[in-house]
Parts: structure tokens; C-alpha cells; sequence
């Protein structure tokens, strides 16, 4: 996973340091947009903190498509059960 710091694997979201449940990255990727905007605000840009954010929306964004096309009507219901 050298390229990316997250991916969408089978419906999961992963980091180097393990799966992230889709509320936790969610919220996850409210604090990378937080930053960023403060960033901005200063005047400075964090081409890392923006790579990071853009990562994990796309890993969030993939793993709800594919729990979708899995079948799940609540994307983040997947997380609460082993099966559906």
C-alpha cells in the first residue's frame, strides 16, 4: 500500500495500520477537510494532507458503491454485521 494511504478492498476501507470502519473514516475525512480549510485560511496548501483526503474520500466513495452493489440498502450497516 505504498501508493495509496487508503484503498477500498471488498467493501472495506483500509490504511496501512488496518480497516477502518466507513463512520470512522467518515468522520476521519471531516477533520482532513477541517484542516485543510484552515489551512487555506493561512494561506498555505499541505499537498500531503490534500493527497491523504483525497485518498480516503475516494476509498469511502468506492466502498459504498461496492456495499451498495452488494446489496446493502445502509452502506454502513456492513460494519455492524458479518452478514446481510
Amino acid at each position: 500500500m505504498k501508493d495509496q494511504p487508503f484503498r477500498h478492498i471488498g467493501g472495506a476501507i483500509v490504511a496501512n495500520h488496518g480497516a477502518l470502519a466507513l463512520t470512522s473514516a467518515q468522520a476521519m475525512s471531516k477533520i482532513y477537510q477541517q484542516r485543510a480549510a484552515a489551512e487555506i485560511s493561512l494561506g498555505r496548501t499541505d499537498d500531503q494532507l490534500n493527497a491523504r483526503a483525497r485518498s480516503l474520500d475516494g476509498a469511502i466513495a468506492e466502498a459504498i458503491i461496492w456495499r451498495r452493489a452488494a446489496g446493502w440498502t445502509d452502506p454502513e450497516a456492513a460494519d455492524r454485521s458479518s452478514s446481510h
